[in-house]
């Protein structure tokens, strides 16, 4: 099961719990209560994919517009967008249902690129989707090329100087140069009692940082349990740098540091014993915390949270950008929103 499978499972089991709790914060959202799932921008406009549609904003703007099944051109069975991208040409895709659409200048245009939950661009220009159970395909402005149809792609990231493209899936880490997927590291590869692999994010240093689930004192069932623990691999030796409980999203800044989102904080890891940690403030995102995050511009980071929030990190402070209430219903109840 994919990481997003089970943050959506673990949202929809204690939403209408916590649903109180999150309009008392005097936070108004984007998307109801549903998580929001990817994160593009293109300038200064900020696109964001959820349970209830793509939303489109500004960090200065009161009012975003809000696209649903039932805009024109936009429509389809499903308000769900799962992914939503900036390809090099400065259109912007999305993946809504078994539909692909391209969106330019306030118009959506069906097109035929490939679902895919995850996307990098690469030195020249290549688009690479990819998406668990779906595999891993290139596009290059006109052509799509599939390159499996049966890798489970759970993550995808590439190196800082863009000509290599890491792929974590089938418990194992693949590698792609030059047109050529190899096994790079197999499951076995990893050390003792780790049972997952989640997501994975490449360095300024070309150094691998995966998020893994690990099982602790297995022998001892009264004491044994699991936890996300984030290891990086460094001078071909793994690495633990954290147990962390519970990691919502990880993202690689825009100076290659990595960052991370547990349930009640956001972590920037600037080498492996060098972090800087800041909690989450109760009043700026929501109960389950960043889902989804993007690096902006200038050092300064977009998220996005399960309560439908969108926020701004810089300089160790977190900025609301402003919203209004979506009229949506809850994202989490399907008949009312399909």
């Amino acid at each position: 099961m994919t990481i997003m499978i089970r943050k959506t499972l673990f949202t929809v089991l204690y939403l209408l719990l916590y649903a109180a709790y999150c309009h008392a914060q005097d936070w108004k959202h984007y998307t109801a209560d549903g998580p929001i799932y990817s994160l593009a921008v293109k300038d200064d406009t900020i696109f964001a994919s959820g349970l209830g549609g793509l939303v489109k904003t500004h960090p200065s703007l009161n009012s975003p517009i809000i696209y649903t099944r039932l805009t024109p051109g936009f429509d389809s069975y499903t308000t769900i967008v799962h992914g939503v991208y900036l390809l090099p040409s400065g259109e912007v895709t999305m993946k809504k249902g078994t539909d692909s659409y391209i969106y330019q200048n306030g118009v959506f245009t069906k097109g035929t690129l490939p679902d895919f939950t995850t996307a990098v661009t690469d030195k020249d220009n290549n688009v690479w989707f990819g998406r668990y159970a779906e595999g891993l395909s290139k596009y290059d402005g006109q052509t799509i090329t599939k390159f499996s149809t049966t890798l489970f792609v759970d993550d995808i990231d590439i190196n800082a100087s863009g000509d290599s493209i890491w792929i974590l899936g089938n418990r194992s880490i693949l590698l792609l140069i030059n047109g050529v997927l190899t096994t790079e590291i197999s499951f076995l590869d990893f050390p003792p009692n780790v049972m997952e692999l989640y997501s994975l994010k490449v360095d300024k240093d070309s150094r691998l940082w995966v998020e893994v689930e690990e099982v602790f004192y297995p022998e001892d069932q009264d004491k044994s349990y699991t936890s996300e623990v984030l290891y990086c691999l460094k001078n071909k030796e793994w690495i633990k740098v954290d147990v962390l409980g519970e990691i919502h999203a990880m993202e690689k800044g825009s100076n290659g540091a990595v960052w991370v989102s547990t349930q009640s904080d956001l972590i920037h890891y600037d080498d492996i014993n060098l972090k800087q940690t800041y909690p989450y403030d109760p009043k700026m995102v929501g109960v389950f915390k960043t889902t989804s995050m993007h690096a902006y511009k200038n050092g300064v980071l977009l998220g996005g949270d399960v309560g439908g929030g969108l926020y701004l990190f810089e300089s160790g402070v977190f900025t609301k950008i402003p919203t209004s209430n979506s009229g949506l219903p809850s994202g989490s109840i399907r008949k009312n929103v399909v």
